[in-house]
């Protein structure tokens, strides 16, 4: 019983020196171990009970080695993106992204060959990283990629609309949007209708998928990948198990997205027929052999749709948990204030932001669908929504996501009523915290719904249509 007092002591003593630059240092019950306590307990959410009780733009967070800066102000959150080669991101890739997948060694050596950058644009890292923007970006290769996916949405959406048809359809609403989610996003990256039933085994199913040449009928975005992984001398091994990132990326948030939208629109009577009213906007009838056809134009989403648009990103703003990294490449005085010291790591959760009152207005707690309609007279700061991170590392993927979310959501929205089984009503379910994975959390339970078809709905048939437009008439679809 004596030993452990004397050590912390010891510990105390010989314990680390900060420098009167640094960050302020956030004390803890437990020296040394407390936060470390924190963290495991709560993941990434433990910055905002900190953050809560103390209140400042920038603090430390010391471990038993190292320190974690814990940004909080937006505005020293822009200024560490700038700082891309002092401050950076691969270090931690390089690190964990091995671990996660038991990479083998020569895997594990080629991702941390150059990670950084500093010698040129070339390694494994670096070119996945260009690849991945320049794949992603809006374009006809993104268009390609929502074309497939809402294709099978739409066999999909078909076949609830059948089974709603009379009585309604009962179903778990998370359960079934994940279901949705995982034939819809692996369809349009991996072509490959049945790859998502494999995901627990996914090193096995991609080694078999890329041993057929699967990639070749793939997205431009998987060809590419696969094309650096090949040429960076990447084992089959390696680029199969790194697929898994592609998976948790594609599916760990578009899923939540698409249930906390479905949620936030259907539990708000006014709020959905406000939406109904403004999508009636850029849906086109036509009369067919078969009968009407009804043509939802996504591609129209933001031009014609802002209120939409805004519940969009109001989704993100409430529901998302998540926080950017950063590590110290070399001492880094952020904002010629405070003292970053090389080898320790940096945190902004984006929570915390997304909270914060001089941000969003008193009411930046409360969910408010039109608070990104510029017609409304709200004003929002570039970099304060954080769903999808910023800087060097924002995420590539976050183009196809909104289109692929909202074009799900909207058309669920005109086709179906959603009303929730039993007599409750709607029940916020919560977030589930602490899941490390997910930047927007699933919920905490799922919730039972009953799904039925529009009246007046009944014999239509429904199609997506217009992707690549909104980029012809409006430019890049800006969702940050």
């Amino acid at each position: 019983m004596i030993l452990f007092p004397l050590g912390v002591a010891i510990l105390h003593y010989l314990g680390p020196k900060y420098d009167p630059r640094e960050p302020p240092v956030i004390r803890q019950k437990v020296p040394y171990f407390g936060h470390l306590i924190g963290l495991i307990s709560y993941g990434v959410d433990y910055f905002e009970h900190v953050s809560k009780k103390h209140n400042l733009p920038i603090y430390t967070l010391q471990t038993l080695t190292k320190r974690i800066y814990v940004i909080c102000s937006l505005d020293l959150v822009l200024a560490a993106q700038k700082d891309t080669k002092r401050l950076s991101l691969n270090p931690f890739i390089a690190t964990f992204i091995p671990r996660m997948f038991h990479l083998g060694k020569r895997d594990m050596e080629i991702i941390a060959l150059n990670h950084d950058g500093e010698k040129g644009d070339w390694g494994f890292l670096p070119e996945t990283h260009n690849k991945s923007f320049s794949t992603l970006a809006p374009g006809s290769d993104m268009d390609w990629m929502i074309r497939t996916a809402l294709s099978s949405a739409t066999i999909f959406l078909n076949n609830l609309d059948k089974e709603a048809r009379r009585n309604g359809k009962t179903i778990d609403l998370y359960g079934w949007t994940r279901k949705i989610l995982s034939l819809v996003s692996t369809q349009a990256v991996f072509t490959a209708p049945k790859a998502h039933s494999a995901r627990l085994k996914i090193q096995a199913a991609m080694y078999s998928y890329y041993s057929r040449n699967g990639q070749d009928q793939a997205s431009t975005f998987l060809r590419a990948r696969h094309e650096v992984g090949k040429r960076t001398g990447m084992s089959l091994d390696g680029i199969s198990s790194l697929e898994l990132g592609d998976c948790l990326a594609v599916l760990a948030n578009a899923t939540p997205a698409v249930f906390w939208m479905i949620w936030h629109i259907y539990s708000d009577p006014t709020l959905l027929q406000n939406l109904r009213d403004e999508l009636n906007s850029i849906i086109s009838e036509t009369t067919e052999q078969d009968g009407k056809h009804l043509r939802l134009n996504v591609g129209q989403l933001k031009s014609h749709c802002p209120y939409f648009h805004s519940t969009y990103q109001e989704v993100l703003r409430v529901r998302t948990h998540s926080a950017s990294h950063r590590w110290v490449m070399e001492d880094t005085l952020l904002s010629d204030r405070f003292l970053m010291k090389k080898g320790n790591a940096i945190e902004m959760p984006g929570h915390v932001i997304h909270a914060n009152a001089s941000l969003w207005g008193n009411d930046a707690n409360d969910f408010n669908p039109r608070r990104f309609m510029k017609s409304e007279g709200y004003s929002i700061k570039a970099g304060s929504l954080r769903a999808f991170g910023g800087g060097k590392a924002l995420c590539p993927g976050r183009h196809f996501a909104a289109m692929e979310i909202m074009s799900v959501v909207a058309m669920m929205v005109v086709r179906f009523d959603i009303t929730p089984w039993g007599a409750e009503g709607w029940v916020d379910p919560q977030c589930a915290l602490g899941k490390v994975i997910s930047v927007i959390p699933p919920p905490a339970a799922d919730i039972k719904t009953v799904v039925s078809v529009r009246e007046g709905y009944r014999n239509v048939k429904w199609e997506f249509g217009s992707v690549g437009e909104e980029r012809a008439d409006t430019g890049p679809f800006d969702v940050t």
